[in-house]
């Protein structure tokens, strides 16, 4: 079996970093596009996001880093998208919603990159 050459301590610093930047892009995107949100929904989602990160980085799958994180915030975002644009019909937003999972998606998979090149 082949040796990570990563400390357990940075590989949950950098989780814990993705996770961190990543909730805050989507803090301050909620925030930007209605500053009114409810406090637990703002909470909600950046928790989500701070997870999504930390989950994605810790995981792995086979595939490149870049398609791994990519595929994986799209999959764990389908709830989303099934609560927030499916049940209630509201479709219009749906492909903002898939659209930005891509993003922050693809966001995870470039951090992830990045931290695994410099730890």
């Amino acid at each position: 079996m082949k040796e990570n050459s990563i400390s357990r301590f940075n590989l949950w610093r950098n989780a814990f970093l993705i996770g961190l930047i990543l909730s805050v892009i989507e803090g301050s995107i909620i925030y930007i596009a209605d500053s009114n949100t409810p406090i637990l929904i703002f909470i909600q989602s950046m928790s989500f996001w701070f997870f999504c990160g930390a989950i994605v980085y810790l995981s792995n799958s086979g595939f490149s880093v870049l398609i791994h994180s990519i595929l994986w915030t799209f999959f764990l975002n389908i709830p989303w998208f099934i609560n927030l644009a499916i049940v209630p019909k509201n479709y219009s937003i749906l492909p903002p919603l898939i659209i930005s999972s891509l993003i922050l998606g693809l966001i995870t998979g470039l951090l992830s990159k990045k931290l695994k090149s410099i730890s």
